[in-house]
């Protein structure tokens, strides 16, 4: 297998790309949400790069299964009708970010009833 070594400098150079292509379609979030660990330094960039807050959560499925949907719906109650973008640092099956997805789902669904 070819292993692909991607460094911190890699990553900052890569949230400057992707900050300004996002500032020039005009998006900004309100907020930066993320799972723990991984998404902690790629949110915080993008958070102080757009001048909002990021919000973290333990979401884990790989080496632990932790979700929590509890702090998660939490976060989502203080941004209600904000805009949200949601980060982390691998996506090799989806199920971390189907998960997500699907708390979230949930919640607004639930909201609008």
């Amino acid at each position: 297998m070819n292993k692909l070594y991607y460094s911190y400098n890699d990553m900052t150079s890569d949230c400057r790309i992707i900050a300004r292509e996002m500032a020039h379609d005009n998006y900004k979030p309100d907020v930066v949400i993320g799972p723990g660990r991984g998404a902690y330094p790629f949110g915080v960039m993008l958070s102080h790069y757009f001048e909002v807050p990021f919000e973290a959560f333990r979401w884990q499925t790989r080496d632990a299964h932790i979700e929590d949907s509890e702090t998660l719906k939490h976060i989502l109650s203080k941004y209600s009708d904000k805009t949200v973008l949601v980060v982390d640092d691998i996506n090799d099956t989806g199920t971390t970010l189907q998960g997500i997805d699907r708390v979230i789902t949930d919640y607004v669904e639930d909201m609008s009833q």
